[in-house]
């Protein structure tokens, strides 16, 4: 305890322990005494015998209840069809397995008419969701974010439902019909076309409007959709993913299952800046795993020391001068303040980007040929990118360190999983998949330096 209250601040542990206690409550039992206490907007199941009688009531949502077989498959033909035939502004398509509740989507056909008269003009709108156990017990909530174009990108976070407008989402139903026809097998794609899973007809309907079109979306805080326990919205869509960037001019160089990884445009020179003091055999195991593990080679040492002893200053230089790298060592005796120490390196550095890296980080061996590097500049260079993070564990190897930061109502900003024990049940792939977040750790953070620079640096205070 005492090491951690050195290395990581009394308020964060305090917080830490907070919330590792209160995560220890029976999150379902929670969840059901917010339901019971109406916290949470949501209501009761519409029967799948009424949902068309209680749709009627609404005044700009068409629920249109796509009939699927024992697979889950449905007819794209089937969707234009039913999409066509409603009279509604917006459309919302569910399956089978999926309950709708009643005051959630009055609440929702209410903000879309408050939305129209503000005049704003919306294109999706977007829910929570729950799941049901085989007791028929409400369980998992997931209250979601708001629009965030990385984790949609990684996974269908949106998730069960939604609602377009009904124009917009007939123009890429059609597109994707179109180009089904079009393909090199077109007899096998026309099939397949007509036999397609709901979940990933969704998933590329709104790939294809929120990647491609870049249109309005708003979240609706409210449970509309109550899914069974065992239904899956991480499968793997690589294939279908790859169409459709190739389709709208979505650039990449990779996907995987939860990534993308961008192709990385005239080799831009990445400054690692690396605040350090009196540690050189920290210095020594972070320069000697950044040279050996990282394959994009077109980055410099900024290394900042704030007043090492003599012996100490000389280790470090010796460890530079030793390694392969270009390098920068910047001693500057001062008082130990991380943000001015980053700032100072950040004046020096030559580099496009910024790579703020405490000198106990060391690069682990990679095995699935993915440069660490070359990705971290690969987000960095996405327009609607602040800063990049990167998943960090503890030295065990065996804990989370940083998955990203959310802000807590209880305890401020921490680390969310934090001190998890890796191989974790953890809700939403947050260990395995590209998310935003409000905020990521300072100990390895990318930036652009054009960024950086209009903010005027990190905040000294």
């Amino acid at each position: 305890m005492l090491k951690t209250v050195k290395t990581e601040g009394l308020k964060t542990v305090i917080n830490r322990i907070g919330y590792g206690v209160k995560r220890k409550a029976d999150d379902d039992k929670r969840y059901a005494r917010l339901l019971k206490k109406n916290v949470v907007i949501s209501g009761r199941k519409v029967k799948s015998d009424a949902i068309d009688e209680f749709a009627s009531k609404l005044n700009n949502i068409g629920i249109i209840n796509v009939p699927l077989n024992d697979k889950e498959y449905v007819s794209l033909d089937t969707i234009v069809q039913l999409v066509a035939e409603s009279k509604k502004e917006y459309v919302g398509l569910i399956g089978k397995n999926t309950d709708i509740r009643d005051v959630a989507f009055l609440h929702l056909d209410a903000v879309i008419s408050k939305c129209f008269e503000n005049g704003e003009n919306i294109d999706i709108f977007y829910t929570d969701e729950d799941r049901e156990d085989d007791r028929k017990v409400r369980c998992n909530p997931v209250f979601k974010p708001e629009l965030s174009v990385d984790t949609l990108l990684s996974f269908n976070y949106i998730g069960d439902f939604w609602c377009a407008k009904r124009e917009l989402v007939m123009e890429q139903l059609k597109i994707m019909a179109a180009e089904a026809a079009k393909t090199a097998e077109a007899a096998k794609a026309a099939e397949a076309a007509k036999n397609d899973n709901l979940l990933s007809v969704k998933y590329e309907l709104l790939l294809r409007m929120i990647i491609g079109q870049h249109v309005n979306v708003k979240h609706v805080e409210c449970v509309a959709v109550t899914k069974s326990l065992d239904e899956y919205i991480g499968n793997d869509y690589v294939d279908m993913k790859k169409r459709v960037f190739d389709s709208i001019g979505f650039e990449y160089e990779d996907v995987k299952k939860f990534s993308i990884t961008y192709p990385l445009k005239d080799s831009p020179l990445v400054s690692i800046i690396i605040p350090t003091k009196d540690h050189p055999e920290l210095l020594k195991q972070c320069v000697e795993s950044i040279v050996a593990e990282t394959t994009y080679k077109n980055f410099e040492l900024v290394v900042v020391d704030n007043g090492s002893s003599e012996e100490n200053k000389n280790k470090n230089v010796e460890i530079l001068e030793n390694s392969t790298a270009v390098f920068m060592y910047v001693y500057k005796p001062m008082e130990f303040n991380f943000s001015a120490m980053c700032n100072t390196g950040a004046s020096k550095a030559n580099g496009e980007y910024l790579l703020f890296l405490n000198d106990d980080i060391e690069i682990p061996k990679d095995e699935t040929g993915c440069d660490w590097l070359s990705v971290l500049i690969g987000q960095a260079a996405r327009n609607w990118t602040g800063a990049v993070g990167a998943k960090l564990l503890f030295p065990d190897k065996k804990t989370y360190q940083h998955l990203g930061m959310i802000n807590l109502t209880e305890y401020g900003f921490d680390h969310i999983y934090g001190r998890f024990p890796i191989g974790t049940d953890i809700n939403e792939y947050r260990d395995v998949a590209m998310y935003n977040y409000l905020a990521v750790t300072g100990a390895c953070l990318m930036v652009s330096k054009e960024k950086f620079l209009s903010l005027g640096g990190f905040n000294l205070e």
